[in-house]
């Protein structure tokens, strides 16, 4: 064959032509998940929806009753990366992450294989080893977008066969299948599960005990305000009571330089106020939004007498730990739904002399704030603006300046100290002016809120 210009033409457009789709067919079998562990192949679901969401008001983010719904693309992204491997192929250590992915998928049969698999491999090692394996998988169903109670079961059974040894991972198993019935508002599983959390806590000893402590007190406190909302008020303080003699020698432990003891004195101060007179609120200003014009409303009383009320106080003013504003937007979903039922909704926040970081005197605060809630925000509340009377001005101090009531001060009454990740603190109180109920307002509280808000009166 002669090589003249004419073939040469040719025989490069061939290669070109050949080279290319065997480029496009390595791409295509590598893939942009080609480098990805199968245990990475789950959190590209978190990746893929952070990334969605991000360009979304965080009122369109929450967690409702039935679950989080996975976008079709983030389940199609999850399904590529997985499709490199199967359940026999996958290496130990990486078969929890690889389950949790299947799980994304909505393939239990697959996920509980892998899981079943990776329980065998570890019946020659310690209980430790074992009760831990089997806590993270327990995590991994009931941590999917929609809590997977039923394949729970059979590993919460092997949890307790491992007996007093496992006490304390079978303790935050329950304490976790617990805390999401709790989010859908499940009532009988949630109750079910503190039980069990409860019981295995008592198994603590020593050292453990010392470890775990602070997490039982949480699975008390979670009881307790579970009889709470049952309105079984004397049954929620004997739980506490039971807890601190249960939990006395897990005095000290690793939450906040303390212990089981005081986290319960923390939790307790969300029950101290229930079944208390609420006392009236005496803020620097009250304002609300009168077609869409802020309105300064001099005079205005709160709690409100001859119907219930919805009073939240912002422990965080315009600032949110959770990311921006989730617990703003719960507000307002909650207000725009109970308010025209004849729940009267209070929104207070106070002076700090500083916004968003910076410097400001208090009028200039009250201004901001105002713009903040009512318009940015655009609370359908009545807004308060309280000055603090006491305290570093750039810490927040629970003070604010109410009128004093004969039950105790009115700092008790009202301002339990809070963990300093909640932001918000909402008082149910009944038309009577008597406290109902007193909870953080989180995603995981929202429906909770909700079902005690419905049967307020």
């Amino acid at each position: 064959m002669r090589y003249n210009a004419r073939n040469l033409g040719i025989i490069g457009l061939v290669y070109g032509l050949v080279h290319g789709e065997l480029l496009q067919g390595q791409a295509a079998r590598e893939g942009p998940y080609a480098r990805y562990q199968p245990a990475q192949c789950a959190y590209i679901a978190h990746s893929e929806e952070q990334a969605w969401w991000h360009q979304y008001n965080t009122d369109t983010v929450l967690t409702p009753r039935t679950g989080y719904v996975w976008r079709p693309a983030t389940i199609a992204a999850v399904r590529s990366c997985l499709a490199q491997f199967t359940v026999t192929s996958v290496p130990l250590d990486q078969l929890l992450g690889y389950g949790q992915g299947l799980l994304v998928l909505s393939d239990t049969v697959r996920a509980d294989s892998a899981f079943t698999r990776l329980v065998a491999s570890a019946t020659s090692r310690s209980v430790d080893d074992r009760a831990w394996m089997l806590l993270q998988i327990v995590y991994r169903y009931l941590d999917d977008a929609v809590p997977l109670f039923g394949p729970v079961t059979p590993y919460l059974a092997q949890l307790d066969a491992l007996g007093a040894p496992a006490a304390g991972e079978r303790m935050l198993a329950y304490q976790a299948v617990a805390e999401r019935a709790r989010r859908r508002d499940s009532v009988d599983l949630e109750s079910k599960a503190l039980l069990a959390s409860i019981a295995a806590s008592r198994e603590l000893r020593g050292p453990a005990l010392t470890r775990y402590g602070p997490s039982a007190a949480g699975g008390y406190a979670q009881r307790a305000e579970y009889f709470v909302r049952q309105g079984q008020v004397d049954s929620a303080r004997a739980v506490f009571d039971r807890a601190q003699q249960a939990l006395g020698a897990a005095a000290h432990g690793y939450y906040l330089g303390g212990g089981a003891i005081e986290w319960l004195r923390l939790q307790r101060k969300y029950l101290d106020p229930v079944g208390r007179t609420a006392p009236q609120i005496v803020p620097a200003r009250w304002d609300s939004v009168d077609h869409g014009t802020i309105v300064e409303r001099p005079g205005t009383k709160r709690p409100t007498t001859g119907r219930p009320s919805l009073v939240i106080f912002d422990a965080k003013p315009g600032i949110s730990w959770e990311g921006p504003a989730p617990g703003y937007t719960i507000v307002k979903r909650l207000a725009s739904i109970y308010g025209p039922r004849g729940i009267d909704v209070t929104f207070i926040s106070w002076t700090e002399r500083a916004w968003h970081g910076q410097l400001v005197s208090v009028d200039s605060q009250m201004t901001f704030a105002r713009t903040y809630f009512l318009t940015e925000q655009a609370l359908p509340v009545m807004f308060a603006m309280a000055k603090q009377t006491r305290g570093d001005p750039l810490v927040r101090t629970p003070s604010v300046n109410v009128a004093e009531a004969d039950q105790g001060s009115p700092d008790d009454a009202y301002q339990p100290p809070v963990d300093p990740s909640i932001g918000l603190i909402a008082y149910l109180i009944d038309s009577k002016g008597i406290v109902q109920f007193v909870t953080p307002v989180r995603r995981q509280d929202e429906a909770v809120l909700d079902h005690m808000l419905a049967k307020l009166r």
